[in-house]
Order: C-alpha cells, then structure tokens, then sequence
C-alpha cells in the first residue's frame, strides 16, 4: 500500500468541501441571483433572451429597456468580455438587441 502523502489529503478535502457545490464553468455561467428590474420590460428582455446570468452586468449598463436599445456592438463586446459571455450567447444577444431597435436580426 502507497503511503499517502500531504497533497493527496489537502487534495481529497478540498474535493470533499467542493461536492455540494454545482460547476461552474463557461458554458455553465453562475446561477444568477434573484435581481430586481425596476423596468419590468428590462426583466423581460433579460429573461426572454435567456440573459439572467448577466443580469446585474446588464443593470450596470442600463437602467431601462430604451437605454438598452442605446448600446452599441461595441457596448456589447465589452459587457461580455467582462462577462465571460460564450460568443453564441453574445451574437444571440446582438441580434435581440438589433431587433429591439428596429433593424432585421
């Protein structure tokens, strides 16, 4: 039997500390906590297009959903590279927002 060595137990508790806790990685964002729209169309917007996971990212951005038609593909590119936000998630999320202002997606 193999003596087991100071990394291997540091190693098996923080696999154990770590059991209840979902992963997380990029193409699985954090869950997003409960936040607050004081727009209910802005929540709308963000729960329509699968966004909740951004949410307060978003909300630092805008406040309302006509202030969310202002961004520009550049606002967009910053807001998910801040983010971690998967690169289909950012052209999806583009063409919402081309369509919420006017233009064909």
């Amino acid at each position: 039997r193999r003596p087991r060595r100071r990394y291997d137990r540091a190693a098996t508790a923080a696999s154990t500390a770590r059991r209840g806790e979902p992963k997380q990685t990029r193409l699985a964002p954090p869950a997003a906590s409960a936040v607050a729209f004081a727009d209910e169309a802005l929540g709308a917007f963000v729960g329509e297009h699968a966004l909740a996971a951004y949410a307060t990212a978003i909300l630092g951005v805008a406040d309302t959903l006509d202030d969310l038609t202002e961004m520009t593909d550049a606002d967009v590119d910053e807001l998910a590279a801040e983010t971690g936000m998967p690169k289909l998630k950012v052209r999806k999320f583009k063409a919402a927002l081309k369509t919420l202002q006017g233009g064909d997606a």
